[in-house]
């Protein structure tokens, strides 16, 4: 089932950044950022 649902090339949710991320995206220090649990499990 994971193969099925992930190996597609087509974004299940789509391309846009997250809400979240971008109402606090002014408050995150510029520099690297460790994003855990990010995209779609194919990146």
């Amino acid at each position: 089932m994971w193969d099925e649902h992930f190996g597609s090339l087509e974004y299940i949710y789509g391309t846009e950044p997250n809400d979240f991320l971008v109402s606090v995206a002014s408050k995150i220090p510029q520099g690297k950022v460790l994003c855990l649990a990010d995209g779609e499990g194919c990146n």
